[in-house]
């Protein structure tokens, strides 16, 4: 199987130039996955394609992959893009879908950018009503980029005679055989102004980059996380689990809905996370419950709620307004009649604090899970001492299916230790036929020979008998048993 495959794009393409002889790993689509929190994330990885393509992903394959994860009724979902892009053709449409699908089913859709997400990635990107990015990242290259190629001079350097035959004068339009001329560039440059355009259209619809006019502007240029939100194609700087922190307590209102509702839409949100961090706080996890209920203190909702029926209420419009009474109608001429969105500031404040302390209860939570897992691993490991050193390092590092699975399945052995002694004690053998473990396994000269090479044995002189001869200061080993010369 192919594990690499250089990136060889074809048509017109809302792509990074630097991904152009891209070399890539083949792409293994994984099903959308459900965090505890509720939060289903899909992944985007790599160079697009239209249609389901064998070895990059498509957006085909995407659109099914969020139709997937809107089965499992999740909270909302984490589009978890890293591509630098890919074929201008579905891109626009299916960044179009995927909000239209999200908003069908009443699913918030986020979007998380670690690494990249530029061209057609960004086009799929910006169908998230919240988008989060890495300081890093790389964001934007917002536009299109076509080809053409002319290898006349090629061919006739290599004595090469190619005639085109076509049906019309403009049929040859970018084939690398015929000449570029000002006709043909003059039609593809017309093409890719319009894709273009259409592609500032999709990002402004989105409520992304403020107008078509000032998309355009950018020149298609590459920007890095903090540069895109200033130029308002991300929503903030952020990790992965601050991500995914914010996707499980945000709701599926849109961008200009969520401007329009302004302070209440707000309060709202500040109301869930403050439900979320409540029950946290009365959770068995006592680091948890301290941060949450740390949370609830920097927000001034350490209380609960007032009860049904409370005498107080908040709206009493019937009650004077007392001096100084922040709810007091303004005063004319105030000068704060001119800032109805300074609350909305306050609320905004008080619900990005909150969205961080869940982001850190998120992480405490994970931290959790991390020291469980290990804890579990080892136990595992533990109760199998007949496991080899080699699998045993693997499994250090395998996941936990795969720890739990050989622990339970693979046959039992001698443990490690048993077998150590085992071969400490055990006696060694000659094998068959090598008498009782007393004779040289080799002939007695050839034996004599080997010991005096290996320093087992040393030389003298002595008197060699034989049927019909006897030898005097013959050199031999030592412990040849030779009667030795006077």
């Amino acid at each position: 199987m192919i594990k690499q495959q250089r990136f060889a794009p074809y048509g017109v393409l809302a792509l990074n130039p630097k991904a152009f002889g891209l070399v890539v790993d083949c792409y293994d689509p994984k099903p959308a996955a459900l965090t505890e929190n509720g939060v289903a994330v899909v992944t985007i990885r790599g160079p697009l394609m239209h249609r389901a393509d064998w070895f990059f992903d498509s957006y085909e394959e995407i659109r099914a992959r969020v139709a997937a994860a809107i089965e499992l009724a999740p909270r909302a979902i984490l589009l978890d893009v890293d591509s630098p892009g890919g074929l201008v053709s579905g891109a626009f449409d299916c960044s179009r879908e995927l909000r239209a699908m999200a908003a069908a089913h009443g699913v918030a859709l986020h979007a998380f950018v670690g690494a990249q997400a530029t061209s057609a990635a960004y086009a799929l990107a910006s169908a998230a009503s919240r988008i989060s990015v890495s300081a890093s990242a790389s964001i934007g290259s917002v536009g299109v980029i076509d080809m053409l190629v002319d290898q006349t001079a090629q061919n006739q350097m290599l004595g090469l005679n190619v005639q085109l035959v076509t049906s019309g004068a403009r049929k040859a339009d970018g084939n690398p055989d015929s000449p570029i001329t000002d006709e043909a560039f003059a039609a593809t440059q017309a093409r890719v102004d319009t894709l273009a355009t259409m592609f500032f259209e999709l990002v402004v619809e989105h409520e992304w980059g403020g107008s078509v006019e000032r998309l355009r502007g950018l020149q298609a240029s590459i920007m890095t996380g903090g540069e895109a939100v200033k130029m308002g194609l991300a929503t903030e700087i952020a990790s992965y689990d601050q991500a995914i922190a914010f996707a499980s307590t945000t709701d599926d209102r849109s961008r200009s809905e969520v401007t329009a509702k302004g302070t209440n839409t707000m309060d709202e949100d500040k109301k869930d996370a403050i439900a979320s961090l409540r029950k946290m706080a009365e959770g068995d996890d006592p680091d948890m419950a301290k941060a949450a209920r740390a949370a609830l203190a920097a927000l001034g909702a350490e209380d609960e709620p007032a009860a049904e029926g409370d005498d107080k209420p908040d709206d009493d419009d019937d009650a004077p307004a007392a001096e100084g009474d922040d709810d007091a109608p303004a005063a004319e001429g105030d000068d704060d009649e001119d800032k109805p969105d300074a609350k909305a500031a306050a609320s905004g404040d008080a619900l990005a604090m909150a969205a961080q302390a869940l982001a850190s209860v998120h992480k405490i939570n994970v931290e959790r899970a991390n020291e469980k897992a290990a804890n579990e691993r080892s136990k595992l490991l533990a109760s199998r001492p007949d496991f080899a050193p080699e699998l045993v390092k693997v499994l250090r590092s395998a996941p936990m299916a795969t720890v739990r699975d050989m622990c339970k399945t693979l046959p039992r052995g001698p443990a490690r230790k048993d077998r150590a002694a085992a071969a400490q004690a055990a006696t060694p053998t000659r094998g068959d036929g090598q008498g009782d473990g007393t004779a040289a396994r080799l002939p007695a000269n050839e034996k004599a020979a080997l010991d005096l090479q290996m320093g087992l044995a040393s030389n003298t002189t002595a008197t060699v008998h034989t049927p019909n001869r006897m030898s005097f200061g013959v050199r031999v080993p030592a412990s040849a048993g030779a009667t030795p010369s006077k």
